[in-house]
């Protein structure tokens, strides 16, 4: 179903998606659950292909998720979640593959 709100077009998907960000930066356990199940399985997908390690893209699937937790009260609205949430996960891999790198280094 498609709504025109002031000459955009919204799907009631896309509001349904607001309300749940509204709800998780208002702490809803509930939300975030729907979220994340909503959402995993294409963000873990692309932290795979980028680490190719599973072990390693399950957990850094799950940082970001806590940290999503962590600054929901923070999350703006503007733009679509998803690549929200692919470019956070994009900047998480980039600080695990420095993270190697130094070690490396060090070692």
């Amino acid at each position: 179903m498609i709504f025109n709100l002031g000459g955009k077009e919204m799907t009631s998907d896309n509001e349904n998606l607001k309300l749940l960000i509204q709800q998780l930066q208002q702490g809803s356990e509930r939300a975030f659950t729907i979220l994340y199940d909503q959402f995993s399985k294409p963000i873990y997908r692309n932290i795979l292909r980028l680490v190719k390690d599973e072990d390693i893209a399950q957990e850094l699937l799950q940082d970001l998720f806590l940290k999503i937790w962590e600054i929901r009260q923070n999350i703006k609205q503007e733009g679509s979640f998803k690549s929200f949430l692919n470019k956070v996960a994009e900047n998480m891999v980039y600080m695990h593959f420095r993270k190697i790198a130094k070690d490396n280094r060090a070692n």
